[in-house]
């Protein structure tokens, strides 16, 4: 690991905090969803909802394909917010089924040889990063035993986007454990209200134990991010009151958590609208 002087922003500091152009930060983040155009104005409505929300990390689910001029555009109006953006590239091997929907330098991901050459292709058409970006989200709960792939992912994308950290979600302790040392930051999913109707008391303990678990199985190589549930996600489950988003904030960050994420504030994990 290189010191601080040497190191390009955004980067994670030694004792886990992020660190962007305007120092040292502890993230909060949201999920989002929507498109993406390469006209900075476009995503003023978007930032100034999620900016609302206090958050200070903007991720959009659905901005996989997303285009480099759009890319640009997307990381110069998160800085001209005081934002940062973090670019989904989730699970992009064969095997899944969104490879077959990417492309880069005009080629579909398909046709590369290797799945490494389609990697340094895209992020050679998001072009050279500055501020505005915080990072690359790489893979979204994979199963454990897909940690060779993802640690492929981190060293091309920390490669060819140095100037940004990596996250990993994860939605087990196991998989924490094997995935530690696959990326700058891993984030753990602690959903303790997605099955429990409103009025009735939810299992809220299990995100304090998801988080403890996971910063207990990093043993302080990395970050723990916690993703928090801000919709119903089920049926069976319902909107988390202002008390419950209390309590899945400060639980996390009592457990270790050095950044929390709310999913969501679009129109995904089974909620319309947002809370």
């Amino acid at each position: 690991k290189l010191p601080a002087s040497e190191r390009l922003l955004p980067f994670v500091y030694h004792e886990g905090n992020l660190v962007t152009s305007r120092g040292k930060t502890f993230l909060i983040g949201a999920y989002d969803n929507g498109g993406f155009s390469a006209v900075d104005a476009y995503y003023t409505p978007v930032l100034d909802r999620t900016q609302a929300t206090g958050a200070n990390v903007r991720l959009n689910y659905t901005q996989q394909a997303i285009s480099g001029s759009a890319f640009q555009a997307i990381c110069s109006a998160s800085d001209a917010k005081s934002m940062g953006h973090l670019q989904v590239w989730n699970r992009v091997f064969r095997y899944n089924s969104n490879f077959a929907n990417l492309a880069a330098g005009g080629k579909p991901a398909k046709d590369y040889a290797t799945e490494e050459e389609f990697w340094i292709a895209k992020a050679k058409d998001w072009g050279i990063t500055g501020p505005g970006f915080i990072g690359t989200y790489l893979a979204d709960e994979l199963p454990a035993d897909r940690a060779d792939d993802i640690f492929r992912l981190y060293r091309v994308m920390s490669r060819e986007q140095p100037a940004g950290v990596c996250l990993i979600a994860n939605n087990t302790v196991y998989g924490a454990v094997l995935y530690r040392d696959c990326t700058d930051a891993l984030d753990i999913h602690t959903y303790p209200i997605y099955v429990t109707p409103e009025g009735e008391l939810a299992p809220m303990e299990v995100s304090f134990h998801a988080v403890a678990g996971a910063v207990e199985a990093v043993q302080g190589s990395r970050p723990v991010w916690a993703v928090l549930q801000e919709c119903e996600l089920t049926a069976k489950g319902h909107y988390p009151t202002e008390g419950e988003l209390r309590w899945l904030a400060w639980s996390s960050i009592i457990a270790g958590a050095q950044g929390i994420l709310w999913w969501s504030i679009g129109t995904l994990g089974g909620g319309v609208g947002g809370a």
